[in-house]
Formats: C-alpha cells, sequence, structure tokens
C-alpha cells in the first residue's frame, strides 16, 4: 500500500495536490484529525485501495507532535509512506489569500493574516521536519501537478474519447473540445443502393469503404465548395467517421477505448403564436411585422448587475404566457444569483433547461438556453433573430460594449443582431448614480431603436411586498414587448 501524506502551509497548493493524485486515481482524505491516521490507513488497506492519499493541516492541534511517530509505526508495518510539505515565501501566501479571499483557518479577529502565518509555521514545524519540503512560491498549478506526477511516478496514458453528433440548429455542445464539420461527407440518403439500410455497423462499413477518397487539404465538393482544412483536417475526417460510423470500439494502436453516444434527433421548432396582442406602441423602433396567429420568441439576458429577481420573474411570466423563451446569461450572472436568490445557475445549457424547464413548467422546447460563446445559437445570426430581447438586469458595461456596437460575447453579439433586424431591444440597467458616459451610451442607443427601461418602480399602486415592486418593471417590460399580463393595477384603473 501507497500512502501519501500532504502538508504544508495554508495557501501553498494542498488542494491542488489532492486533487491531482484524486484524478490519478488516488483514494483522497482531506483534514484527516491525526489520532486517526493509522487507524484509517489500516482501514483503507482491508478495504483493497491500494494508493491513498490523505491531507494534514494546522487545525490538527496537538495531535500534529504525535504525527513522527505515526510516520515511524505505518513504515514499520510496510506501508510505503511519502510525506510532502508544501511550503511558500509569505508575501506569495498574502497574494494568494488576496486574490481567493479565502479566510485563513487560524486567523481570528485578533489575528492578523502575517500573524496566522507565523502561528502555522511553528505549528507545522515538527511534521516539515519528516518530509519532502517543496517550495511553491514560483510554481504554476500545472507545473505543481506534473511535478507531484513525476515524484510518486505516476503515468497517466489512458485517454479517453467521447464522440457525439449534433445539430448545429441546437447548437454546438458546451463541453466539446474539438468539433469537425463533417457536413461536407456524402448523405448515404441520396444514394439509391444504402437508403433502403438500417445504420448497422456493418452497413456503415460498407458506405464509408465506398466513398472515394480525395487529396489533403481540399474539402469534397458534395455540401461544401471551395473550401480548404487547415493542417491535413480532411485526414482526420476521413478516418474518424467510418470509425464513428461503424462503431469501432478502439482506436487504432488498441490502448483507448472510443465510446459513442447517440445524437439527439428531436429538432425544436417554434410551435404555433395566439394569445399576444400587438407590439405596445411605446418608445423604441417598430417590431417587425408578426405572422397573425403567432406567438413571439424573447430572447432574455441575465448579466451581472444586481436586480436577478426582475430577470427570473420576467422569464417565469413569458413562459405562462406561452411565448418562447432564448435564455443567456453571463459569468457575472452566476455570483449575482446565488448572492440575491440563492440560485447556483447551471453552467451547462442542458443542465440549465432542465432546472428552470422543471421550475417554471415549461413546455418542451418552450425555453432554451444558450452558453456564452455559443455562436451557432440562433440569435448569433440575423437571418434566425428572435422578436425581440430583453437584457434585464442590464449592466453599464454591457450597455456600454452594445452601445459601441461589440459582440465580443453571445449577449452583444444577440443585442446588436436585434438593432440591426430592427427588433425590439430592452435594456433595464440596475446602476445609480449614472455617470455622463453612462448618460451618453443611453442616448446612443435610445436614438439607434433600444427602449431604455432603468429599474426604477413606482409607488402609485401601494406595493405591500417586495415582489410588488418586481412585478411593477416586469409589468412595463411585458408592455413593451406587447404581451397581456395581470401583474398590477394600471393607471386610472378601479381597484
Amino acid at each position: 500500500m501507497q500512502l501519501v501524506l500532504i502538508s504544508g502551509l495554508s495557501g501553498s497548493g494542498k488542494s491542488i495536490a489532492l486533487n491531482a493524485l484524486e484524478d490519478s486515481g488516488y483514494y483522497c482524505v482531506d483534514n484527516l484529525p491525526g489520532q486517526l491516521l493509522q487507524q484509517s490507513a489500516e482501514l483503507l488497506r482491508s478495504a483493497g485501495h491500494n494508493h491513498v492519499a490523505m491531507s494534514i493541516d494546522a487545525r490538527m492541534g496537538d495531535s500534529l507532535e504525535l504525527v513522527p511517530e505515526y510516520v515511524a509505526a505505518l513504515k514499520a508495518q510496510g506501508v510505503d509512506l511519502r510525506l510532502l510539505f508544501l511550503d511558500a515565501k509569505n508575501d506569495t501566501l498574502i497574494r494568494r489569500f488576496s486574490e481567493t479571499r479565502r479566510r485563513h483557518p487560524l486567523a481570528t479577529g485578533t489575528r492578523t493574516l502575517e500573524e496566522a502565518l507565523t502561528r502555522e509555521r511553528e505549528v507545522l514545524a515538527p511534521v516539515g521536519e519528516i518530509g519532502y519540503r517543496l517550495d511553491t512560491t514560483d510554481l504554476l498549478p500545472n507545473t505543481l501537478r506534473n511535478w507531484i506526477k513525476e515524484w510518486l511516478d505516476i503515468h497517466t496514458e489512458t485517454t479517453i474519447l467521447l464522440f457525439e453528433s449534433f445539430s448545429y440548429k441546437q447548437g454546438v455542445p458546451l463541453d466539446a473540445d474539438l468539433v469537425f464539420d463533417v457536413r461536407c461527407l456524402p448523405n448515404p440518403h441520396y444514394d439509391p443502393r444504402l437508403r433502403p439500410l438500417r445504420a448497422a455497423p456493418s452497413n456503415c462499413r460498407l458506405a464509408a469503404a465506398d466513398r472515394p477518397r480525395r487529396g489533403r487539404g481540399r474539402v469534397s465538393r458534395e455540401g461544401a465548395q471551395s473550401r480548404h482544412d487547415a493542417g491535413g483536417h480532411t485526414a482526420v475526417r476521413r478516418d474518424l467517421a467510418p470509425r464513428i460510423r461503424a462503431g469501432q470500439p478502439q482506436l487504432a494502436h488498441g490502448r483507448s477505448r472510443l465510446h459513442r453516444r447517440p445524437a439527439p434527433l428531436g429538432v425544436s421548432r417554434r410551435a404555433p403564436r395566439s394569445t399576444f396582442s400587438q407590439p405596445y406602441a411605446g418608445a423604441g423602433s417598430p417590431s417587425a411585422p408578426r405572422p397573425r396567429g403567432m406567438k413571439p420568441t424573447v430572447a432574455v439576458a441575465l448579466t451581472g448587475a444586481s436586480g436577478m429577481p426582475y430577470g427570473l420573474r420576467l422569464v417565469e411570466t413569458l413562459i405562462r404566457a406561452e411565448a418562447r423563451v432564448y435564455l443567456l446569461y453571463s459569468q457575472a450572472a452566476h455570483v449575482v444569483a446565488k448572492q440575491e436568490l440563492d440560485i447556483a445557475l447551471p453552467p451547462r445549457a442542458s443542465d440549465a433547461e432542465r432546472m428552470f424547464g422543471g421550475r417554471y413548467s415549461a413546455k418542451p422546447g418552450q425555453l432554451r438556453v444558450f452558453g456564452r460563446e455559443d455562436w451557432f445559437a440562433p440569435v448569433a445570426s440575423g437571418s434566425n433573430p428572435a422578436d425581440a430581447m430583453v437584457i434585464c438586469p442590464c449592466t453599464v458595461g454591457t450597455l456600454a460594449a452594445v452601445a459601441a456596437g461589440l459582440s465580443d460575447n453571445l449577449i452583444e453579439r444577440a443585442a446588436d443582431v436585434t438593432l440591426k433586424e430592427g427588433r425590439k431591444l430592452i435594456l433595464v440597467p440596475r446602476e445609480t448614480p449614472f455617470s455622463a458616459l453612462h448618460l451618453e451610451n443611453m442616448l446612443k442607443l435610445a436614438r439607434a431603436g433600444a427602449v431604455i427601461l432603468p429599474a426604477n418602480p413606482g409607488f402609485y399602486h401601494r406595493p405591500q411586498r417586495v415582489e410588488d415592486l418586481v412585478d411593477f418593471i416586469v409589468a412595463r417590460i411585458l408592455d413593451h414587448l406587447g404581451v397581456k399580463h395581470d401583474l398590477m393595477h394600471r393607471w386610472g384603473e378601479e381597484r
């Protein structure tokens, strides 16, 4: 049994080292009490774990003085025990704590960070004397990971490849590292000899074998003309496609497994539209004519400004009104949603669709979520834009980017497409006070046809709850979208 003990100062890289060992197949235990070191090692060895890593730090208290005895006893039992002690200079550790905003485990209300580091060095002195000491002051995280693997002679040659076919209409999978455009390959559907055959491995091999091979660099003219691949991508596609289609279980070298995942065959289409009024005749450019009996598609973008309840309430009311919603959110929106609503926005679009779809009882295909850089999303092109777009809440940074015509992410690109196609664009900034630059950007967008709708709720409807104030802003947004609602009493209506 090999047992690796990871110790050292807080901020020196213990978590990085432990994660690297866990990724290499080690059974890892973090912050183990010193009294349980021997018992845990024996228990894990009896359970069949031959590679174990444990982390010990200053929070063990007085039991740290007994660690040298435990280490000697385990070595006497035949355990291959190695102790790695990570250290770094104080100024480097202080900078790392400042960057991560983490609290030192020994820091108290009367002890500064530097004093906590000094105390930690004193407590860990018995452990540092018997371990292999490594200074991580000038080491990058990847360098530390590679060093640990070399120190323990860890070889990770296994490579798992996951191949997935997808529809561009539904967007590129967010977890894809490499994307190959194989639309230039001949379609078996148009081959009279192959059309009646089922997609069995033997038939796929037949189709792949009959396809003539063309020279390197130029793609087949069947589907795309005068296109070039960089650096021999044609050869990669030529060799890769037959293996995927034939279901071959291994790659050429025979070591790495080839996994296949079935492609999603359902293609979402716009549902019939019926229950929406004509667009609100307010500020901004007029919306494009909407076919009679068709419901609109609204793109909703959530950014890092305070006011996440406005955006999510808008999504809820649009889904309840049977509109189709394209949801986008920025990286900063993750932080704001967690802070204001204690909601963790999923990083994967598919997980977000399931979460919000279940939360708001959306119909299949009614709610779609796109990643920040999903350039194959419908809203990224003027050939398939949404009927309207709302950025709610909208940071002044996003507002400035849209006013400048930038398209560095999908939210900015979708807003730019909405403006150039003459569709309704509504921005809900939540900032106070506004600087002269903010006001100039708002004026610039208003002249371009956008609606600037600050999150400034009124009080004439006598709100009783915070939700009433949220509904006031959402109601004004729905008015500009032409969506009927009953979120609030209007001015002049009888109560």
